[in-house]
């Protein structure tokens, strides 16, 4: 999977995450946009996003990435998250509270959704 992180303006890439690259690991605290433009984002890619990226305004998951439904308390307050845009190919659902606590949410696109959980 190919991430396209904005850091303060300052772009950069990082390219082929690893089932086993430990995310932890890196510091992302200051990121306030994601692109993901490519590859595949399976259910557990979308754990813990409130503490890796605590300043995350806006995500993008573009037309070219598959993604896995995504899964209860994904985004558990994030509470800066703004807009979320996942224009990923195929169907997929939005769990039970994926999105709860995000007090700032403004926008969303799901075009591909086949479900919404309660409360997501």
């Amino acid at each position: 999977m190919t991430l396209i992180i904005n850091h303060d303006n300052q772009e950069r890439v990082v390219d082929s995450f690893q089932a086993n690259c430990n995310l932890t690991d890196l510091n992302f605290s200051n990121v306030k946009n994601i692109t993901i433009i490519g590859g595949k984002i399976t259910e557990y890619d979308y754990g813990n996003t409130s503490t890796l990226f605590p300043q995350l305004k806006y995500l993008v998951v573009k037309n070219s990435v598959k993604t896995e439904n995504i899964p209860e308390s994904a985004f558990f307050n994030c509470s800066s998250l703004e807009i979320v845009n996942i224009e990923a190919t195929g169907e997929y659902g939005v769990e039970d509270l994926a999105f709860s606590y995000c007090t700032k949410l403004k926008y969303g696109y799901f075009p591909n959704a086949k479900y919404f959980g309660n409360s997501a």
